[in-house]
């Protein structure tokens, strides 16, 4: 269970919460043994609709699927707060005059969890400041918040705090993250191929990123575990290594010796062309017969005109920069920061306001490039939601990566918006296996996955219908 919030209503923003949350569930989903159908992630936005009952009534099924022998993590990134000995997870329409009635209880999310015998993670990324230091949340609020959660939790539970009481979190902007999450996905990541993941072993490299990004910033912020069960558990198993039949680099041989075999290697030219664009043809051809082989409740899935990048949704466009930053990508990607204009006023040479920062993605490619955008369109009948099934051909330097995902508009109606992806995975192919179309062997889980997810969202509308219409009998 992912949960984010970011903007809100009566609060400071906390940078970065939603990135940290989808990147964490990415890096558990790809690297370790968690399965995308066990797994829930909430990016709360203010007016979304989504309080504490609907929350709840969603971590109630996910949790209620969980059998003897699982995990159940838990990650929240956002504000926290401790009042009156109970304490809360800040939602974007949180109001400062009434948390108790505005905001997730931990009390019931720690309900939930104890109900089970399982082994429960919870990991707080919480009591957010900026580079430039903020108090969003009333410090005593925070630190008894902090304070909270580390002596909390049930008889068989592991705690990982972004900091310590009286200490707050840091983001750093140039990465796009908060420091104690970004450590703890790259700490996952490095752990052995094929091993198990432990909390104690994460959390020391955990504090030592930290800590080194701190002291050369001149900050504090401790990262703290809190362990309640008896011996060593594992919270995730990295998954086995898998080669992609990649020619393997190795710093050891000279120079010469490296550029005579990078000069064996196919490179991704204007030669390469006619592959990309056949390629679209040939998924286009196998997801036609996946769909079709599925039980999607009656929804026909339309193939739309392909597209070149410049087209691609803005809301994808973030997700897809975020997942190839570390690639060198033959289409232009960048992210650019824009200030919003100020409204001047009689006050603003009194109350200095703080720059607002508006974040544009951009994906380009060169005229001569072949469309490389594929989509499976569906438009809501009032019952089942507006769907969307993506494939996105990147081609690199010596290789080509394909982005596949789904996602779902969840408003009653097509006059609205309400857009949620779903899924979004991506592998890279050398240009051999490019070639020899090894990415149509990868499609059949993924749809499989589709239809369970859309399965989730037809069941979603259903049950608030029912409940509407129950509501009207009562009434009567």
């Amino acid at each position: 269970m992912f949960l984010s919030s970011e903007k809100y209503q009566q609060y400071d923003e906390t940078p970065y919460c939603h990135a940290d949350a989808a990147k964490l569930c990415e890096t558990l989903l790809e690297n370790c043994d968690y399965l995308i159908e066990n797994t829930l992630s909430l990016a709360l936005e203010p007016g979304d609709g989504k309080g504490a009952a609907e929350i709840i009534e969603k971590v109630t099924d996910l949790f209620e699927r969980s059998e003897d022998g699982d995990s159940i993590l838990f990650f929240f990134a956002g504000h926290g707060a401790a009042i009156d000995n109970e304490t809360y997870l800040i939602l974007p329409d949180t109001s400062r005059s009434n948390v108790p009635g505005t905001s997730l209880k931990l009390s019931d999310i720690e309900y939930l969890l104890s109900k089970n015998k399982r082994l429960n993670i919870r990991i707080f990324d919480c009591c957010h400041s900026g580079e430039g230091s903020r108090d969003a949340v009333p410090r005593t609020e925070a630190d008894s918040f902090m304070r909270a959660i580390l002596s909390g939790g049930t008889d068989c539970s592991m705690t990982f705090a972004s900091c310590a009481v009286h200490e707050k979190s840091y983001s750093d902007e140039s990465i796009g993250h908060g420091i104690f999450t970004s450590s703890l996905i790259a700490a996952i990541k490095d752990q052995k191929a094929d091993s198990h993941v432990y909390a104690e072993t994460v959390k020391i490299a955990v504090c030592d990123a930290v800590q080194q990004w701190c002291q050369s910033r001149g900050k504090s912020q401790t990262p703290t575990l809190r362990v309640q069960v008896t011996g060593n558990m594992p919270f995730a198993k990295r998954k086995a290594l898998q080669v992609q039949g990649s020619i393997p680099v190795t710093t050891t041989l000279p120079l010469s010796k490296r550029l005579e075999n990078a000069r064996k290697i196919e490179v991704v030219d204007e030669r390469f062309y006619p592959d990309l664009k056949a390629s679209l043809s040939l998924l286009e051809t196998k997801l036609n017969n996946l769909f079709a082989a599925e039980d999607l409740y009656g929804i026909l899935l339309k193939k739309t005109p392909t597209k070149k990048v410049e087209d691609i949704p803005a809301f994808l466009k973030e997700r897809i920069l975020v997942r190839m930053k570390s690639h060198r990508t033959m289409h232009t990607m960048e992210a650019v920061r824009v200030e919003r204009p100020q409204l001047k006023s009689a006050f603003s040479s009194i109350f200095e306001s703080k720059p607002v920062f508006d974040t544009n993605y951009y994906i380009n490619q060169k005229d001569e490039m072949p469309d490389c955008f594929l989509t499976f369109e569906s438009v809501t009948d009032g019952y089942i939601p507006s769907t969307t099934f993506f494939v996105y051909i990147c081609p690199l330097q010596a290789s080509v990566a394909i982005l596949v995902g789904y996602y779902f508009d969840r408003a009653f109606y097509d006059a609205e918006s309400d857009y949620h992806i779903q899924k979004l995975s991506h592998k890279i192919y050398s240009v051999g296996d490019f070639r020899e179309k090894k990415y149509l062997d990868d499609l059949s889980s993924l749809v499989q996955t589709f239809q369970f997810d859309l399965g989730i969202q037809i069941n979603e509308r259903l049950t608030y219908l029912e409940k509407e219409l129950d509501t009207v009998e009562k009434g009567k």
